[in-house]
């Protein structure tokens, strides 16, 4: 009879064995749920949750993990907003960059042409300057070459030039041919 009454002793009373078993069951499941703040709040549920803690735990891990996926979703989201503005960004600056440089090379092409048209306009200011140059030294040429009618010159070089007071009739005769000559 000790055999038995043991067995039922066993059976109303739960070894340590089984309390270790039953503990260490329990806390796998409070593991895979990941919070200690479930647990706090499953005391406090109704009696229908208390039932079937496996199914309420799993349906709590199933909602995490569908709120993670869609926080997921809303950071790729988020993410490709901003890398369509990063390409929204970089073509408005290729297309400014192109702009620039389009106007840079229209203004380089405008300053090269007033760059040629002021030294045209330089070019022809010298030509009418060059030209009045020739023009007065024709006439300071003639107008020496008249004066020069009016002199006598040494036959020695540097040449020199001279009046004498009375003129002689030969001197008079030179200076009356070269004037006929110079005109």
């Amino acid at each position: 009879m000790d055999g038995k009454e043991n067995k039922i002793v066993k059976e109303e009373h739960p070894s340590k064995e089984n309390d270790q078993v039953q503990t260490n069951d329990s806390m796998d499941i409070d593991k895979n749920e990941g919070s200690t703040v479930h647990n706090d709040h499953a005391d406090k549920q109704p009696s229908d949750e208390r039932k079937e803690p496996t199914e309420n735990k799993r349906s709590k891990r199933m909602f995490g993990a569908l709120l993670g996926t869609l926080g997921k979703f809303q950071k790729e989201a988020e993410r490709e907003k901003q890398s369509e503005t990063r390409v929204r960004r970089a073509e408005l600056e290729k297309k400014l960059a192109k702009r620039q440089e389009e106007e840079r090379k229209e203004l380089d092409i405008q300053e090269s042409q007033e760059q040629e048209q002021r030294e045209k306009d330089l070019a022809q200011e010298r030509r009418v300057a060059m030209e009045d140059l020739e023009l007065d030294l024709k006439d300071l040429k003639q107008t020496l070459k008249k004066q020069e009618s009016t002199f006598l010159k040494t036959n020695t070089e540097p040449r020199l030039y001279y009046r004498p007071y009375y003129l002689l009739p030969s001197q008079k005769e030179y200076l009356d041919q070269v004037r006929e000559e110079k005109d």
